[in-house]
């Protein structure tokens, strides 16, 4: 059982919701594939930059749902401490 202490650790670490880091990431931009960047300075895309000090607030549209899939495909894999699995979360926002 010590040896999937590890393994199922690692899994739950993966699954688990991370902010937002500055970096790239691909994206939509009115249909086509472009790459928004955040960093310190602000967000860049190819329609224009937005100022970090312009940021004030996030707004959150859209909706999440429990990822049953995960939460079962990790329950017969790791047993009991894969129920963790029931804790990721499918986002479309």
């Amino acid at each position: 059982m010590k040896n999937l202490a590890v393994p199922a650790l690692a899994l739950t670490l993966a699954l688990a919701p991370t902010a937002a880091l500055a970096g790239s990431y691909e994206a939509l931009c009115g249909g086509t594939n472009c790459t928004i960047i955040v960093s310190p300075k602000g967000i860049d895309s190819p329609q224009g930059s937005i100022p970090a000090s312009r940021v004030s607030y996030w707004s959150v549209n859209g909706e999440s749902s429990t990822s049953v899939g995960t939460g079962v495909a990790t329950t017969i894999l790791f047993g009991g401490i894969g129920l963790l699995g029931f804790l990721a979360k499918n986002h479309d926002f």
